[in-house]
C-alpha cells in the first residue's frame, strides 16, 4: 500500500452489471491527493466504466465513490470532509475534469472557442474564464494554435484539446481514459510530459491506458483491473517485488567465456535458476532467487579469476508483473497490504443528475 496520509478519493464496493452481466464487482481503491494513478487491465476488463463511474457519469448498483473536501466547499466550518460523488454532482463537475476516448470539443470551432464554450458551462467569471484559458494553452502548447479550427490539428494536437478542455475550468482530478491511444510513439511522450506537468501543477490525475511502458514510468500508483475487481494496487517496485516470478543477472565477462560458470550454477541446488541465456557475448541468468545469486555469482567469477565487464541486476518489467496477475489465480498473495477503509459513507442516489460536462 503506498503512501500513508490522507487519501482524496476513497472508491469501495463499486459494482456495476450490464443487464445479467457483471462488469464491476467490489472494487475496492484509494487516490493519494497529487499523484498520478494509473488503472491498467486486459481489452474489455471494464477500465471506461469504472472511470465514468469515479466522476458520476453512470451510476453504480452499490457501493460508493467519496472524496475529500474543505468544508467551506460546504458552508460549514473550515475542515475536510469526504462526501460522496454520487449525492454531490453540481459540486463535482467543478472539482472533477475528464477526458474520454472519443473527442469532446467541436470541430467546428476554434482552439480558443472550444475553450471558452467548454468554460461557459461551469458558469466562471470572464476574467478567471479568460485567465484560465491562458493557462491551459500555454501547458498543452497550443498558444499558437489557438485561433486554428479544432478539424485541422494535428491528432496528437487534438488530444491536448481534449485536455485543455477538461481542464479550463481549473479541477482538483482529472480522468484520462487511454489518452495515447492511437498516437505515435513520439506523439505519446509529448502527451505524457505535459500530464507530468499537469501533475507538477498541483492535480492529480487518474489514467487508463494499455500502454504498460509509459505506466511503469509515469504513475506514482497503479491498480490492476482484473476478474472484475482490483487484482492489485501499489507502485511499481511493491508490484514487482510481490507479482514477478524473477530477476535478471546479466554479466559480461572480459574473456566472454561463459561455460564453466554455466557449469558451476547447474550444479549448485542453492539458489533457484529458471533459465541461462548466453548470447555468446553476455550471460543473462532468470532467478527467483537472484539476489543472493548474485553474491554467489561473484564469488564465482573470483574463483574463476575471470574480468567483469558488466554485471547487474534487471528487475522485471510491468508487463511481466502484469501477465502474472492476470495468468495466476493465486495472485492474491499473502502478505502485501490492500487498501484499508475507514468511515465511509453511504448514501447512493439512483437517478443520475445531469450537467457534468467535460
Amino acid at each position: 500500500m503506498t503512501g500513508q496520509s490522507e487519501p482524496l478519493l476513497i472508491v469501495r464496493g463499486l459494482s456495476k452489471r450490464f443487464g445479467p452481466l457483471p462488469v464491476l464487482q467490489d472494487v475496492d481503491f484509494h487516490v493519494q491527493k497529487g499523484e498520478i494513478f494509473g488503472i491498467i487491465g486486459i481489452s474489455g476488463a471494464g477500465k471506461t466504466t469504472l472511470l465514468e463511474l469515479l466522476i458520476g457519469f453512470q451510476q453504480p448498483d452499490k457501493g460508493d465513490v467519496q472524496f475529500k473536501i474543505g468544508e467551506s466547499l460546504l458552508n460549514t466550518a473550515p475542515s475536510t470532509h469526504f462526501v460522496s460523488v454520487y449525492d454531490n454532482q453540481q459540486l463535482m463537475k467543478h472539482l472533477f475534469g475528464f477526458a474520454s476516448q472519443k473527442s469532446s470539443f467541436y470541430e467546428d470551432l476554434t482552439v480558443r472557442e472550444n475553450l471558452e464554450y467548454f468554460g461557459s458551462l461551469y458558469e466562471l467569471s470572464k476574467a478567471t474564464l479568460q485567465a484560465n484559458i491562458a493557462t491551459v494553452l500555454s501547458l498543452v502548447e497550443l498558444n499558437d494554435h489557438q485561433h486554428m479550427l479544432a478539424q485541422n490539428l494535428s491528432g496528437g494536437m487534438q488530444k491536448r484539446l481534449d485536455i485543455a478542455c477538461s481542464l479550463v475550468h481549473n479541477p482538483d482530478i482529472l480522468i484520462l481514459d487511454e489518452p495515447t491511444a492511437d498516437l505515435d510513439v513520439m506523439l505519446r511522450k509529448q502527451l505524457w510530459n505535459v500530464i507530468k506537468q499537469i501533475k507538477e501543477n498541483g492535480k492529480t490525475v487518474i489514467v487508463s491506458s494499455h500502454h504498460l511502458d509509459e505506466i511503469e514510468q509515469l504513475c506514482d500508483t497503479i491498480a490492476v483491473l482484473h476478474n472484475k475487481k482490483i487484482a492489485s494496487q501499489g507502485n511499481v517496485s511493491e508490484l514487482r517485488k510481490h507479482y514477478a516470478e524473477h530477476q535478471e543477472i546479466h554479466l559480461e565477462l572480459e574473456s566472454h567465456q561463459y561455460d564453466s560458470i554455466i557449469t558451476l550454477l547447474k550444479k549448485q541446488n542453492t539458489y533457484r535458476i529458471t533459465k541461462l541465456l548466453s548470447d555468446g557475448k553476455k550471460l543473462i541468468v532468470h532467478s527467483p532467487d537472484a539476489e543472493k545469486l548474485f553474491h554467489y555469482l561473484i564469488h564465482l567469477i573470483e574463483h574463476l579469476k575471470e574480468e567483469i565487464i558488466d554485471l547487474y541486476l534487471n528487475k522485471p518489467s510491468l508487463s511481466e508483473v502484469f501477465e502474472n496477475l492476470i495468468t495466476n489465480p493465486g495472485f492474491d498473495k499473502p502478505g502485501f497490504d490492500k487498501p484499508g477503509f475507514d468511515n465511509l459513507g453511504s448514501g447512493i442516489k439512483n437517478e443520475r443528475n445531469e450537467g457534468l460536462a467535460s
